[in-house]
Formats: C-alpha cells, structure tokens, sequence
C-alpha cells in the first residue's frame, strides 16, 4: 500500500514528525530572540519638548508660528492682548508722577521744619510704592511678547488667535535639536556591559545610512517591559532604560516615534 496519505505518514514517522516540530519552534525562538540579543536592541527616538508660555493670562492676538515651521533663537513666537496692562501701567504712571510731586513738596517742607519725618517717610513710602507698581506693569506687557530663546522645530501650537490663554499655560511647544535622543531598555546582564560614551551604532529604519551616538544615560530602576508578575521565572523580563545622545550629523535625520536598531560598538570604534 502506498504511504502517500497524510495519516499514514504521520503514524510511521511520528516521532521525526514531532522532532521536526521542535526543531522549528526552537528556530522560530532564535529568530525572534536573537537580533536583539547580542549588542542588539530595539529602540525608538525621543523628544525633551519645550513648552513656551507667558507667566501673564490673556487674549491670544497674535500667533506667529504655525506647526512643522522651523524657528531661531530670536524669532517672535506669539503676543498676548495687551490693553488691560496698558491701561494699568498708564494709571500706575499717573500715580507715580503724583508721588513724586509730594515726595518733592514734603522734602521741601522737612527741611524748612514744616513737617515731621515720620509724615515724609509716608511720602516716600508712596513714592516707592508706585514706582514698583510701574516696573511690574512694564514687566507684565514685556511677558505677552514671547520670543523663542532657542533654535528648533515647532512641534505643536495649543491655541488659537482670539483664545484666552491663563497664565503659564503653554502656547508653543518647540522641539530644539539637540534635545532629540534615541531610547532602548537592556536585561540586567546587557546594561552590567553598558557604559556611559558607550559608542553606538543607530540603524534608522528607511534610511539609506547608518548613524552614530553615544550612551548619556543608564537608569538604576528595573521596570518591566512588557508588564509581567513578578518571579524567579520572569526576572529577565526586568529591564533597564539607556538613553543614547545621537552625533550632530544624526540629528536631522532622526524624528519623535521612530523606530530604531540600537548597535552597541567595541571600545575604539
């Protein structure tokens, strides 16, 4: 009888039939296992946002950046309403100029022994306190105007001309270059031969060219990546975050989400 059907080969051969399957299993394991398992890790690109804000509240009047533009140091970001500080600062002045005048006249009078010094300590108490007043408005209409201090994309805007805005909320998110960074997370044997300048090799996924970086930082708290119970059986799914700083020639090429193959280097390379 021939051993062509399926049953029939299977009950002769089962026990190759089952090492087969092992076999398989086993290489399918490595494969999954392997890239990443020898100076090999996952990783994926991170960004330290700047968010601009201005410690004064009001109405957003003008927004003048939009997303995806690239910014200088320098460059006017947005400006808030600034008619009620004006209007302050105006009273404040007026207020001021008055002080000043009685400063002046009691001066005047306490040298010619017409009035006491505690009444011109009053004057001159009101003279200061209206001159404060004064550099706080000055300093409250300099805060709607807010000019980035930094060179870098524009992430995001989070309002829209005509919004009121609260104090210290952010307007502008800003991502400067430098603040771009390439994240992975090692076992606890991998991160004991991890060090800090560590040289490494960042394998951008689509890019024609590989990129370079080096380990600025190594994380002492163990977390679990996936999330698993904890026991003898899963302490290796305990991991270690490691941040790579990428060079200067990496960073234009490098965006927030992406993914990224993570090659650790031998000293000297």
């Amino acid at each position: 009888m021939s051993e062509s059907h399926p049953l029939e080969f299977i009950k002769k051969h089962k026990w190759k039939v089952i090492a087969a399957a092992l076999l398989l299993a086993v290489v399918t394991a490595l494969l999954e296992w392997a890239p990443w398992s020898i100076g090999h890790f996952q990783g994926y690109v991170e960004g330290e946002y700047v968010y601009v804000a201005s410690p004064v509240g009001g109405r957003l009047d003008e927004l003048c950046v939009q997303r995806g533009q690239q910014v200088v140091a320098g460059d006017r970001l947005f400006r808030l309403d600034l008619s009620p500080e004006r209007e302050e600062l105006a009273q404040d002045e007026a207020r001021l100029l008055l002080a000043e005048q009685n400063l002046a006249r009691g001066k005047a009078s306490v040298d010619s022994g017409a009035m006491s010094r505690k009444d011109y300590d009053t004057y001159v108490s009101d003279q200061r306190s209206a001159e404060q007043a004064v550099v706080q408005g000055r300093w409250k209409i300099q805060q709607k105007t807010q000019n980035s201090i930094i060179s870098g994309f524009v992430q995001d805007t989070l309002y829209v001309v005509g919004e009121y805005v609260p104090a210290n909320k952010p307007i502008v998110c800003l991502l400067p270059p430098e603040n771009i960074k390439v994240r992975f997370f090692a076992d606890a044997r991998q991160r004991d031969g991890i060090v800090l300048n560590r040289r490494v090799k960042l394998k951008v996924y689509g890019a024609n060219q590989d990129y370079y970086g080096r380990v600025n930082y190594l994380s002492s708290n163990a977390e679990y990546t996936p999330p698993v119970i904890y026991s003898n059986d899963t302490r290796g799914d305990l991991t270690f975050m490691i941040e790579v700083r990428p060079d200067k020639e990496a960073l234009p090429h490098l965006y927030p989400g992406q993914p990224v193959e993570v090659v650790l280097l031998e000293a000297g390379n």
